[in-house]
């Protein structure tokens, strides 16, 4: 045989594995396996979300309450109402709220909210206003140092709308502040 016929001879076909059926691989119709997946969520983030995220804020669910921005860590540390003596120069009051990003996961959002005098921080009070739109837009915050505020970028077009964790706003916070809570003397915070 010549170089040629045997590059042109067809090759042949390779047998089946042995024991192979292929009638137990042909999916069916589908049957209910009674398994159930559901989503939990281990981690809240309480923090201002970036310029480049999309928000909406929960229509209702918000709490006011005392908190420490270590500003070392990146942290909020919720203090309880029995303690806040301890570290009142520290603690500013701020109001959380229940907030989602576009990828589904919440958040809690906190606006740092007017000292005991009554003054506000003109950033504060603006992103006071983009917690208020967010309710009812998904919407961007962005930075701008010329005006000393935020300035919103609505989302347009055919967006849907959040599907809220079925939770308390207790258990938002419980979630959140699981580690960053002080209600003692002892916390090292406080020491």
């Amino acid at each position: 045989m010549t170089k040629k016929e045997t590059e042109t001879k067809p090759t042949e076909e390779k047998a089946e594995l042995p024991g192979f059926d292929l009638n137990e691989y042909i999916a069916g119709p589908l049957q209910d396996t009674g398994l159930i997946i559901k989503r939990e969520i281990a981690t809240i983030p309480a923090k201002k979300p970036n310029s480049q995220q999309w928000i909406r804020v929960h229509p209702t669910d918000e709490i006011l309450v005392d908190v420490i921005d270590w500003k070392d860590e990146g942290t909020l540390y919720l203090v309880s109402q029995s303690k806040l003596s301890l570290m009142f120069e520290q603690t500013k009051r701020v109001r959380l709220h229940i907030a989602m990003f576009l990828s589904g996961n919440p958040f809690l959002l906190p606006v740092p909210q007017p000292d005991v005098n009554g003054n506000w921080n003109q950033w504060h009070k603006s992103l006071a206003r983009m917690a208020e739109m967010a309710k009812t837009h998904w919407l961007r915050i962005q930075p701008d140092r010329t005006i000393n505020g935020y300035i919103p970028y609505i989302a347009e077009g055919k967006i849907a709308e959040p599907i809220w964790p079925d939770k308390t706003i207790s258990e938002y916070l419980a979630i959140s502040f699981r580690d960053n809570i002080i209600d003692s003397e002892d916390h090292p915070i406080v020491k």
